[in-house]
């Protein structure tokens, strides 16, 4: 869809669809970005003069402090917002983190700020374009994505409490600029978008102009391409949640025979939904094979591969799946847990709890008879790795155990009762 009715019809969609909840704007300053600002607005005010529904417009920019033109950028969008009478909201994030690089760390800050600013049903839109798309179908695809990664940037998301959105990215950057020259908008130029030494600047500048060259309309192919696989990629999607049900719908543990059954390629399909769904990054594809080829082998011996973000653990027959994060910090864990639980005892009569770490020899009454937690989470089938991340609640000036909490399970000593409250019940002092 071209040409200025192109632009109209997709914001005016785009602005329908967000009903009267909150839009937020992403604004770096950009053309884009600034491009997308003025076409929302002119979209927000056809459909208010028309009397319908409309959303109240925010406007968020993110200072990532990395480069000298941070404060420049920042700057400009403050008095853009404030020419154009748009509520603005400007968050300063530390990017300096030594695990990933700057663009990585730098995208993984702005997102934290995306997701603070949303509520329950609020929008954000971002100014991807079909460019953009193209660029990172070719970046994903030296990379060896598979059906999924090629698929790109959807047009829509849930973001934390609400939505991400992209409703131009069926428009090319040069339809953009010209739109940019023809209305008079101004913004702001990122030197750093011409540094070479960054994966897509090196794509952007010299490997697409080379297609289009060679083959006119290269970026809008590639961006159709990505769009194709993307359905196909929802499709397998659906086809993995089937055999997720199938499987017991549990996605943090998979029964290894009914999983190996499947065959390769779908085990394979199955675990990445899984981790998914459990928002744990999935493994490389070498690293997901080893997994299954180490799940065909001995049956009765622990199975653990690792990878950034996520660990694979079998035991008992079970695949376990999760992060691999940290040694959880026990006393903000805890207090952030048990937030919105309280053993009470069953006449409602309220007492000082305290939580804490599992030492040895603990015991729990249940059904009249004291049991050793050991032999308890033995019988539970609760993992050996996450015994330890298990919350055990005293009475505060008792050693007798209240209540023991976990991910999967809880045990109520017998006289108490496990009920909702909006208090937390750990003191933190362990």
């Amino acid at each position: 869809m071209a040409g200025a009715d192109g632009e109209r019809l997709t914001l005016d969609a785009a602005m329908a669809g967000a009903g009267s909840a909150k839009l937020w704007l992403a604004l770096s300053g950009g053309l884009d970005s600034v491009c997308l600002l003025h076409l929302a607005i002119e979209a927000h005010a056809r459909r208010r003069l028309a009397g319908e529904p409309v959303p109240s417009l925010h406007v968020i920019h993110v200072n990532h402090q990395l480069q000298e033109d941070a404060q420049r950028f920042e700057h400009f969008c403050r008095e853009l917002c404030a020419a154009l009478e748009v509520p603005l909201e400007v968050r300063s994030v530390d990017c300096l983190d030594h695990r990933m690089g700057p663009e990585a760390a730098a995208r993984e800050a702005r997102y934290r700020c995306f997701c603070a600013v949303l509520d329950e049903g609020d929008r954000l839109w971002l100014a991807h374009h079909r460019n953009d798309q193209a660029e990172t179908f070719l970046l994903r695809a030296l990379r060896g994505a598979g059906v999924s990664g090629l698929g790109g940037m959807p047009a829509a998301r849930r973001l934390g409490r609400g939505w991400l959105e992209r409703p131009l990215l069926g428009i090319g950057r040069d339809r953009l600029e010209r739109l940019a020259g023809d209305r008079g908008w101004c913004w702001v130029e990122d030197t750093t978008n011409l540094e070479l030494r960054y994966a897509r600047n090196r794509l952007r500048h010299t490997v697409v102009p080379a297609l289009e060259t060679g083959w006119p309309g290269a970026a809008a192919r590639l961006a159709e391409t990505a769009e194709r696989l993307s359905e196909s990629a929802r499709l397998l999607e659906l086809f993995a949640a089937e055999d997720l049900v199938r499987l017991g719908a549990d996605p943090t543990r998979l029964d290894c025979a009914s999983l190996l059954a499947l065959g390769e390629a779908r085990a394979a399909l199955l675990i990445r939904h899984a981790l998914g769904r459990i928002d744990v990054p999935a493994p490389p594809r070498a690293r997901l094979l080893e997994l299954l080829a180490q799940l065909g082998a001995a049956e009765d011996r622990l199975v653990e591969v690792r990878w950034p973000g996520g660990v694979a653990r079998r035991w008992r027959r079970a695949l376990y799946l999760g992060s691999d994060a940290l040694e959880l910090d026990w006393p903000a864990w805890v207090a952030a847990r048990l937030a919105q639980w309280q053993p009470v005892p069953k006449d409602g009569q309220r007492v000082a709890l305290e939580g804490g770490k599992r030492c040895a020899g603990e015991r729990l009454r249940l059904g009249g008879m004291s049991r050793r937690l050991k032999t308890l989470f033995q019988e539970s089938g609760v993992p050996p790795w996450e015994r330890d991340n298990l919350v055990l609640v005293r009475q505060s000036g008792s050693a007798s155990l209240v209540a023991v909490l976990g991910e999967r399970q809880a045990w109520v000593a017998d006289g108490w009762r496990l009920a909702r409250h909006g208090g937390a019940i750990v003191r933190g002092e362990y």
